[in-house]
């Protein structure tokens, strides 16, 4: 059957292309919850009934109750938006022959979702105002029938002797952008996705495609700097065989001395999303930066951007602290809050990084109560510079190191104002934060030029510190506050957008997945050992050779060599291996069943696998 193709949208965004429907990759647009309730401490001579609203959009809920009359379980169905504010009120009434009595709860979903440290398997208890019953209320997410194909690829660098190099060594050769490998999966001419390139370190995000596109054989490309240096057909049968998981699924020959080797952990599943992460895996903590430099003008000028004059007139920085706190606070597992202010004159010394509360411990408990600290800071100091905001970063990151705890997450949410004077340091401290779980928000206040704060973002163009290390994966997001004036739930959303992304992207790239990952956590960890060279050749599928240095063929005219790309035709490589034993290059005991017909000379972009791959 003919795919319509015209259905699927790939859209660019941090130097990748996102799949499915919703344009991303990882479906955090919307998720389908489901919200189970049950009435317990109940009296059987009452008779009770539940009233569900989501007051956020003014709509009712269908409660739909559990057949069984005798157990008050009810459930309803919501969709989920991370970096929405999702208000619920819940109505209960109870009668009998001469009574009724009535009670209400509010809630929200982030409060019924996040925050779960303290409670067990997602389910939260409420006390009811005026009653003695109780509510339970657990929240799913609700399983969907579609499935994906997750494609899990790790690259790995071995010697000549078989032996993974170090990962300093992975590092020096994976930066060099003339390595940076990624892949397509293209079916019948149509390219339906393309990857981002491994990271410096040789670690790669998953790719979660639907598997009704990926009902006949598909293709994966190889690619380098555009060029295509292989091509493997599969299927879904064959990409997620168990017996093949972690074996070898692509060698290419990098050098003389070095292969890289794809191994394949593939398989199918539903879709992983930010919930299954909220649900078994993580604690979401929230940090604050605050800008106290002197271009903010004095708080006790008008038209300061830290003035202050009631508490129904707040300033942009108060707005942007309740709004933003309030939503991703529900996750914050602990509810306490690290605050630091920068760019102010503390105990008559300029400080770039300083606890607003003025105590041995930043940690301020509740997001309300960040603004009664902000207020009492405000009298304490003195506005001056510079606006550097490295310092905040490396102590966040440095906490993290510290705190040791891989289920511990921190975004920490930077508000300023001014043009950033540490630009190369600030860079330095986001790539190295790009490989902790880390995001970092920075909210521009007022009307100054924030395009340092774009190139922070790195949608386009991702960072790369001085020393010419590229970020492992996107942790930034830049807003400028004044787009949003007036509609402090747009701007709440926008500062929000990126953090699930972001988290299922840092596990990912560590190994890290839901327990529901079909218990392959501990083989995708633990790198299965190479095996013995006797095996070797039996085990790779798809073979394809580079040289890199021309001067190693001593004995071989330079026509037999592409000088565009120092590749190889096909017939030369081996003609050339069966001459030079030295060179030690591997062919598969069925080369001579290499498929020869379709290269184009050039190597370079020939699609050449073996035709008898149950023999390699």
């Amino acid at each position: 059957m003919m795919e319509n193709f015209q259905n699927i949208n790939i859209k660019k965004k941090s130097s990748k292309k996102y799949f499915n429907i919703n344009n991303s990759n990882y479906n955090i647009e919307k998720e389908k919850l489901i919200i189970y309730l049950e009435l317990i401490n109940t009296n059987p001579e009452y008779f009770y009934q539940l009233k569900l609203f989501d007051i956020s959009n003014n709509i009712p809920l269908e409660i739909v109750k559990n057949s069984n009359n005798n157990v008050n379980k009810y459930q309803t169905f919501l969709d989920y938006y991370f970096g929405k504010e999702q208000k619920l009120l819940l109505e209960i009434k109870l009668k009998n022959k001469n009574n009724e009595k009535k009670s209400s709860l509010k809630t929200s979903i982030g409060q019924l979702i996040g925050n779960n440290s303290n409670q067990k398997k997602g389910i939260k208890i409420f006390k009811l105002n005026g009653l003695k019953e109780q509510i339970k209320i657990k929240v799913e997410k609700m399983k969907k029938k579609e499935k994906f194909l997750i494609i899990f690829f790790k690259l790995m660098i071995v010697s000549k002797y078989n032996n993974e190099i170090s990962n300093e060594k992975k590092y020096e050769y994976l930066k060099d952008e003339n390595n940076k490998f990624y892949f397509t999966v293209e079916k019948l001419g149509k390219r339906l996705f393309e990857s981002e390139a491994f990271t410096d370190d040789g670690k790669f995000n998953i790719v979660q495609i639907p598997i009704k596109y990926l009902d006949s054989d598909f293709d994966i490309c190889f690619f380098t700097n555009k060029n295509q240096f292989g091509k493997i057909k599969t299927n879904l049968n064959k990409i997620v065989d168990p017996n093949e998981r972690g074996n070898i699924f692509f060698i290419h020959r990098l050098s003389i001395e070095h292969n890289m080797l794809i191994k394949n952990y593939s398989l199918i599943r539903e879709e992983i999303t930010f919930l299954d992460y909220i649900k078994e895996k993580i604690r979401i903590g929230l940090c604050f930066g605050i800008d106290f430099t002197l271009s903010n003008k004095s708080p006790n000028e008008k038209d300061s951007l830290h003035c202050i004059t009631n508490e129904n007139q707040r300033n942009p920085y108060e707005r942007a602290i309740l709004k933003c706190g309030n939503i991703l606070g529900y996750y914050d597992y602990d509810q306490k809050f690290p605050v630091y202010g920068f760019g102010a004159v503390v105990n008559s010394k300029n400080s770039s990084c300083f606890n607003i509360n003025f105590k041995d411990d930043p940690n301020i408990t509740f997001v309300d109560n960040i603004i009664k600290y902000y207020h009492e800071c405000l009298n304490k100091i003195t506005f001056s510079g510079p606006t550097y905001f490295a310092p905040i970063i490396k102590k966040i990151i440095n906490d993290i190191k510290i705190q040791n705890d891989p289920k511990e997450y921190q975004v920490l949410m930077i508000l300023t104002d001014g043009i950033i004077q540490d630009m190369d340091k600030t860079k330095e401290a986001l790539v190295e934060g790009s490989f902790y779980p880390l995001s970092v928000i920075i909210i521009g206040i007022g009307d100054a030029d924030f395009s340092k704060m774009e190139e922070l973002d790195g949608d386009d163009n991702p960072i790369i510190s001085i020393k010419g290390i590229k970020r492992q994966r996107d942790l930034v997001q830049f807003v400028p506050f004044n787009k949003f004036e007036g509609d402090e739930n747009k701007l709440a959303y926008e500062v929000l957008e990126e953090i699930p992304r972001q988290i299922i992207e840092y596990y990912t790239l560590n190994y890290d997945f839901p327990e529901e990952f079909n218990g392959q956590n501990e083989d995708i960890i633990n790198n299965n050992p190479l095996n013995e060279q006797g095996q070797r050749d039996e085990l790779f599928p798809y073979t394809s050779f580079r040289l890199f240095d021309n001067k190693t063929i001593k004995n071989e005219p330079i026509r037999n060599i592409d000088k565009k790309n120092n590749y190889f035709t096909v017939n030369e490589m081996f003609n050339i291996v069966k001459k030079m034993k030295n060179l030690n290059i591997i062919i598969p005991k069925s080369a001579r069943n290499f498929n020869l017909n379709n290269y184009n000379k050039n190597f370079f972009s020939s699609s050449v696998y073996s035709t008898n791959n149950s023999n390699i």
